[in-house]
Order: C-alpha cells, then structure tokens, then sequence
C-alpha cells in the first residue's frame, strides 16, 4: 500500500483523454503534494489537491475507510486523533489558479475550479490560441490562498470606465493591459511592498481556500504575490513516528479500552480478575486476535493498572516531543529486539574498532522498521508550525478532527548513540572554543523566523534548544548521508535523519526514507558492519575537513554565520548540507568546525582524535 499510487482527479470529469487526469504515490500527498498545496499534471495543468473532508471513500469501495485505516497508537494519542488513514485510491482536485491567458492574442479570462478539460480554446474570435493558466498566485500568512486580483491591481484599485478587458502582454518585459481604459502595469510590480496605511484593496486576502471547493472565511491579512511553483505556497506540517513493535501496542490498547467500558471487573484481586476476563470477555479478546485461554495473565494486569490509572500508557506517556522521542531511543538502545515491524541488531562491543568504541557507547543495525508519517496541516509564506488545532482546522474547515491522512514506509537505518564521556570530556577540554561557536548561533536562533514573536517568551517552532551536542550530532548526520550518497549509490533524498538529543538523549538514526525496494534491500544495514562503517565515517570526516569552499566556507563561520538569517556557521551546500526532505531542521544549526574543528585549530573537533 505505501507505494500505490492514487490517482487525482477533478471533481466531475469524465473518463477521457482530454479531462484532466495524473498520477501521485500515496506517501507524496503527506509531503509534498499534501492538500493545499499546487501540483502540475503531466498535461501542464495546474490543480490544488483537495481537503481530507473532501476524500470519499464511499466510490472508492468503503463506507468508511475501513481498508484505509492504519494504526499507531503514539501517534495518535499525539495529535489527538481517533484514527490515520492513507489516501483513497482517487482524490479530488481543483483547477488553479483560475485566471488564464490565450498563447496567441493575450485575452485573460477566469475559468471554474470544476472545469476537466486539459485544453481551453481561446473564446476570442478568429483565434487558434490555447488557454493557459497564469504563474502567479496570492497567499497570506494564515494560510489562504487565492489568484492575483489582476483587474484590481492593474487598475490600481480605480474602476475602469467600461467592462473590463484584459490582456497578457508577451515580450521582454511582460505585463497585463486593460484594453477597455487602457490601463497597464509590468508583472515586475506584482512585487512591490506597500506598509500597512497604503496596502491598496488588492493585496486585502479575502479568506479564500480552494482546496475546500469555494470556502472562504473573514480574513483582511495581507496578502503576498508569489509564483504558483514556489517554495512558499505550502509548507506541509507532518509528524512522523517509528512504530515500536505497533501490533502488541494496539492489542494493549483494545483490552484497555475493553477494562474501561467495565469497572466493576477493576476491583477484582489479581487471581479473580484474570478469571472473569477469560470467562466473561472471551469473545472481545478473541476479536482483538487473542485466545483468552493462552493470554498472558501479566498483560491482562498491566491493562488492568493502565485502566486504573496506577500505570501511564506507552502511548500517552510522549506528550512533549522529547519525551516522544525518548520511548524509540530507550528502545533503539536496548537489546536485541525482534517484533512485529521492527528488527534491532546490536554490533558487540567486542568486535567494535577502537576508533569508534572511543566515540560510540552503542551500534544498532535496525534492520526492519516502519515509519508513519502523518499530516496534520500546511502553512504558507514561512514553514511555522503554529497552533496545532488552528493548522488542523485549516487544513479540514472545521474545528473536530477524527482522523488525519498519513503514510506508511517501510525501511531500515543505522543507530549510533554517541559516548557520553567523551561528549563530556569534549565539552570540558574545548569549552571556550565550543561556547564562541555556540553565541553565534544562538544569536542566530534569537532572530531567526523560527522562533515565534507572538508571545512575551519566544519559543522556536521546532523545538530546538541549542546545544553543542544538538549541532554535532546534527551536522555529523548529514556528513555521513552525503557518504552514503556516495558510496552506496542511494539517490539523494533516499536517506533521513533522526535526532535523539535532549536529556540523557545522544543519538542519531539514519533509516531509507523511500518507500520503494530501495528502503528495504538490506544495503544499508549492511554499511553497520564495524569495519564497514568505519571505513565511511572516516572518509566523510576527511572530506569534512576542507570543503571545497574552503577557506571561505569556514571563514564566514568564523565571521557570524552563514545561509539563511546566519543560521549555519562552517557549514553550506558544497560539504555539510543535504535534501530538504532528509533533514529536519530545513538544513539549519549546522557547524563542521564542532565536528573537525577548523583550519586553525583541528584539535577541538569532537573527532579530532578519530584516525582519518
């Protein structure tokens, strides 16, 4: 299922070649075609993908979803939802933006969301044109979307003497003409900036969200002009989770569920309890896939305390996101493992060279894992988190959400959690080295868009706390992607990382992040191998060491900082930065100069005793 294809379609087309037909993987309408957000077709039409509200899973063989619905219980309870589900085989989608233009005479004219046709003759007489829909949208930071009010803005908000006529200007420097008043305006001033006392009528938003059909709601924001292709017009918001062994959780979770609808069974002692539910809730368990006569009378008690409230549930236990995190890294850490869903190796320590014993506490070959990505919303002009419930009510038009669209992938990775002596020592030995290093990036989180300016305490949006553990383990994950990359042919964005860095948290995860046979054919893994993986973190810290930008990539970290607000410092595309969608942190908080240390003074990298 994760790598079936669905198909979007738009709403009332019939089956034909001239209708508006494309194909997506299930995984890509979490990220990056999510609703909300713009996609061209393989016939260059451009369509907004519709709201989950909008999904219907009755033609596509379901009443309710039922051959849909996938399980994690943490997720869930995180996003406070009752259920995922993955994308019906057909969806819904919106032509947009509205306005086109003829390629021949330049006449402009609106067409409807519904219209399915790929190809729209020009209505202009005598004219062989083709209609094409413009490149520019209009969006606003509370996530609406329209098209550009092109009469509006061409007339600069003064009415036109007659019906309004507009035409697309070709040539080098393109524009739009008012052929009734003669009006005209370049595309270059689309992007001119007005502050807020002379914000004209057309850049007011009007509350406009096609991915839900013709809504719209009360807005007033300021709206921004941009290309309909562009980064900005949707961030999607997705939550992901390793599922930890997900079969005996859900199970756990049922008879929970079970003990709750019935009290008085919680009174029972221990003996008398166990009894009565295999007597008495035979059929429930067996419904659940257990045989009431071989369960397990410690599961039966650890529900029991669950139900009472004399125990948390490994599902409610990962509220915040570190504590969210924890749960997978206690268990990435611990022993070998083999569940449903997940398989964990861990390398002995006997057979680990030196050169990583003394920086790693622990190896694990992850062998088989599961992944489930859901998405809970979208932002646009800049890729805030925000409310959770303000981004679930945009993304739905309505305010309760019981279930959210996800994506299921299967992989496998590599877990490395780093020595916490030597992360001390290193901290201890390089401190005044490690706190410059650390100002400058602060300084850069401070005044970063990341961190919210609504409230009196800033907060980032992504969490991050800052330390110096959190930049190495980060900046190291992407030097051993980019290895990988490499030397074991994935492709770019084949790779992910993982961060586990927080309170007694120093670890990564490297996993496929494909949902194809490249995320599952073992290669990976097989990099875990002590002698193999030494041979890759060696050369990717040798190539750390001097970045084909150098000396200019590690003299801007030595300045303030580089890339977007300053926010990395030895660190930019040429060495340490990898795909958008490998990292979590949109490529930021990065510093080679932890990792090796710089030019002038090698000897304070965290690996600097590592023999490259």
């Amino acid at each position: 299922m994760p790598g079936k294809r669905r198909t979007a379609r738009n709403a009332g087309m019939r089956r034909s070649r001239a209708h508006v037909r494309a194909q997506i993987r299930s995984s890509q309408l979490t990220t990056p075609f999510c609703s909300g957000s713009i996609f061209t077709t393989p016939g260059g039409v451009s369509v907004i993908i519709s709201s989950p509200a909008e999904w219907d899973y009755i033609k596509n063989g379901s009443d309710a979803g039922e051959n849909y619905i996938i399980h994690d219980a943490r997720l869930e309870e995180f996003l406070g939802v009752r259920e995922l589900r993955l994308p019906p085989d057909q969806i819904q989608v919106y032509r947009f933006p509205q306005w086109h233009f003829c390629n021949k005479c330049g006449r402009m004219q609106k067409q409807g969301m519904k219209e399915p046709h790929v190809r729209l003759s020009c209505p202009e007489a005598g004219c062989s044109g083709k209609m094409i829909q413009v490149r520019f949208v209009a969006i606003c930071g509370r996530g609406h979307l329209q098209d550009v009010d092109w009469i509006g803005w061409v007339h600069r908000d003064r009415p036109c003497g007659d019906a309004p006529q507009l035409k697309w200007i070709a040539g080098d420097q393109p524009g739009v003409k008012c052929e009734s008043c003669g009006s005209y305006r370049p595309v270059s001033q689309l992007f001119e900036t007005f502050s807020s006392e002379k914000r004209p009528n057309y850049l007011q938003c009007r509350g406009q969200m096609p991915w839900l059909g013709n809504r719209r709601e009360s807005c007033g924001e300021k709206l921004t002009h941009t290309l309909r292709s562009a980064t900005n017009v949707c961030f999607p918001v997705v939550k992901s989770s390793i599922n930890l062994g997900g079969i005996q959780e859900e199970r756990l979770r049922g008879i929970v569920q079970i003990l709750k609808d019935r009290v008085k069974l919680l009174s029972f002692d221990d003996e008398q309890f166990v009894d009565l539910v295999r007597e008495n809730l035979g059929q429930h368990l067996r419904e659940l896939g257990l045989n009431p006569e071989t369960i397990d009378s410690e599961e039966l008690l650890r529900a029991r305390r669950i139900a009472r409230g004399e125990e948390s549930a490994p599902w409610q236990e990962a509220r915040p996101d570190e504590a969210f995190r924890r749960m997978e890294y206690d268990l990435l850490k611990s022993n070998d493992l083999s569940v449903p869903g997940l398989i964990i190796r861990q390398v002995q320590s006997g057979v680990v060279p030196d050169s990583l014993s003394n920086h790693f506490d622990r190896i694990a070959r992850v062998e088989k894992m599961i992944e489930t990505r859901a998405l809970l919303g979208f932002t646009r002009l800049m890729p805030e988190y925000g409310n959770p419930a303000e981004l679930k009510r945009l993304l739905w038009g309505r305010d309760r959400v019981d279930w959210l669209p996800a994506a299921v992938v299967h992989g496998e990775g590599i877990f490395l959690e780093f020595s916490r002596t030597r992360l001390e020592n290193w901290k201890r030995e390089y401190r005044h080295f490690i706190d410059q290093r650390m100002a400058r990036l602060n300084e850069a989180l401070a005044r970063s868009f990341l961190v919210s300016q609504d409230s009196e305490e800033k907060t980032a949006i992504f969490s991050v706390t800052l330390s110096s553990e959190f930049v190495l383990i980060h900046t190291f994950a992407h030097l051993v992607i980019n290895e990988l990359v490499l030397e074991c042919g994935y492709s770019s964005a084949s790779l992910r990382e993982r961060l586990y860095v927080g309170q007694d948290m120093a670890g990564v995860l490297i996993y496929t992040a494909s949902g194809d046979s490249e995320g599952t054919l073992g290669g990976l893994v097989a990099m875990a191998e002590p002698e193999r993986l030494s041979g890759v973190l060696r050369r990717a810290l040798r190539r750390a060491t001097w970045c084909s930008v150098d000396p200019v990539c590690s003299e801007l970290g030595e300045r303030g900082g580089q890339g977007p607000e300053g926010c990395n410092l030895a660190a930019c595309y040429a060495c340490a930065m990898v795909p958008e969608t490998a990292c979590e942190h949109m490529n930021r908080w990065l510093d080679r100069g932890l990792v090796v240390g710089t030019p002038w003074n090698r000897e304070a990298g965290f690996f600097s005793e590592f023999e490259i």
